[in-house]
């Protein structure tokens, strides 16, 4: 029985395999099986060879930033930066969609070749301000890597808005949502080259 029970544990330890969904400009992207919460990790992999990483990194690494980045964040407000990360509350807006709130952790980390952004759900979590939902899941990380003269960005984006929107439009707008993030981000890093010339 223990030696079901090592096997098991390993299991849960793997990394998600990503199915291929399609191809869009210069990024590929896939989705994992459906986790605990009925929702797939997506992820995204773009290489985009007019951009350094130092744009991308000046883009995201502004963490009171990000309503400027993404139209779907309405505000992002640093509540407290740490020595080795932030509590972020973002308010995400979307069509027919209440308002969502989320306390968030982000953090930076060094990997082979680049950085990575990641965020996840703060714990505890405060109660959403009257009139806006709490987020069941918001989990996911941006990895900018050198790719020859440009850049190498990998995407992944595991989230649950919560509340009794049906799983199909959940489904349909993280399907769209993820390719409209990463253009969005492409726009932000661009309008960085003019601070680093």
């Amino acid at each position: 029985m223990w030696y079901l029970l090592l096997a098991l544990s390993s299991l849960a330890d793997m990394p998600p395999v990503f199915e291929p969904m399609h191809e869009a400009g210069d990024c590929a992207f896939s989705r994992s099986a459906p986790q605990d919460d009925g929702f797939p990790i997506l992820r995204a992999e773009c290489v985009w060879p007019e951009l350094a990483p130092e744009q991308l990194d000046r883009a995201l690494g502004d963490w009171g930033g990000h309503q400027l980045i993404w139209s779907m964040v309405h505000s992002s407000h640093l509540i407290e930066q740490r020595e080795t990360d932030a509590l972020v509350v973002h308010v995400h807006t979307a069509p027919v969609m209440v308002d969502r709130e989320i306390l968030l952790r982000m953090w930076v980390e060094d990997v082979p070749g680049g950085r990575a952004y990641r965020w996840s759900q703060a714990d505890p979590q405060p109660p959403a301000h009257e009139g806006r939902m709490g987020v069941d899941r918001d989990d996911g990380s941006y990895t900018i890597l050198a790719e020859d003269e440009g850049v190498r960005v990998i995407a992944t984006l595991h989230y649950d808005p919560g509340g009794s929107i049906p799983d199909s439009m959940v489904r349909w707008f993280q399907v769209l949502g993820l390719p409209r993030f990463l253009e969005e981000l492409r726009i932000a890093a661009e309008d960085q080259e003019t601070i680093l010339d």
